[in-house]
């Protein structure tokens, strides 16, 4: 994993772990600029998807780009996700 990923992960821990400390948790990731994501990006999302989900909050995908969408789709720990058009 890259220090840029690991960078990643750090920071979107640290979001998660606040958002779920209220009461309702809905977090949306808005893809609609991003243009490509690898393997490394996805395992952390999954991760976080799982963790959201395990603590009863909602994970919204908004506008994936279609590699990315199908990424999403095969992942697992994304499978609770919301992926939005």
């Amino acid at each position: 994993m890259s220090s840029t990923t690991s960078h990643i992960r750090v920071l979107a821990d640290d979001e998660v772990q606040r958002a779920l400390e209220r009461d309702s948790t809905v977090i949306v990731l808005d893809c609609s600029l991003l243009s490509s994501l690898g393997q490394d990006e996805v395992a952390v999302l999954a991760r976080l998807g799982e963790s959201v989900h395990d603590n009863g909050g909602r994970l919204v995908i908004r506008q994936p780009n279609e590699p990315t969408r199908a990424l999403f789709e095969e992942t697992e720990g994304l499978r609770d996700a919301e992926i939005e058009s």
